[in-house]
């Protein structure tokens, strides 16, 4: 009985480093419009197979029109979900931030994936 009480602390040990490792980040796409006070934040946007299969945010939908910026970040929760469903599930925050302004040459950006296509 002795020898298994011996790998406990170092099995909670690795476990600890996993969960403590699991990644937070943070990335934001600007397109250089004025942002404005109209926001849409979502603290779980699911995405697969340890963020392979991104969820497809709409910036343009969601605010009707262009917007200025958009976050996407991992938090220490976001990141232990992920942790404790192998990857499989990869949850993360998102935050839109509508522009102020609207564009007439048609130089919107549509999507977080379409960060630097314009249109010319």
């Amino acid at each position: 009985m002795r020898s298994k009480s011996r790998y406990t602390l170092p099995v909670l040990a690795a476990a600890s480093l996993l969960v403590v490792s699991t990644g937070c980040y943070h990335a934001v796409v600007e397109t250089g419009l004025e942002p404005a006070a109209t926001a849409y934040h979502e603290k779980w946007e699911a995405s697969w197979f340890i963020g392979l299969v991104p969820a497809r945010v709409e910036a343009t939908n969601l605010c009707g029109g262009p917007w200025a910026r958009v976050e996407t970040q991992q938090s220490f929760l976001n990141g232990l979900v992920s942790f404790l469903t192998l990857g499989i599930y990869s949850p993360h925050e998102v935050k839109v931030v509508c522009a102020a302004q609207s564009i007439e040459d048609g130089s919107v950006v549509s999507s977080i994936g379409d960060s630097e296509r314009h249109n010319q």
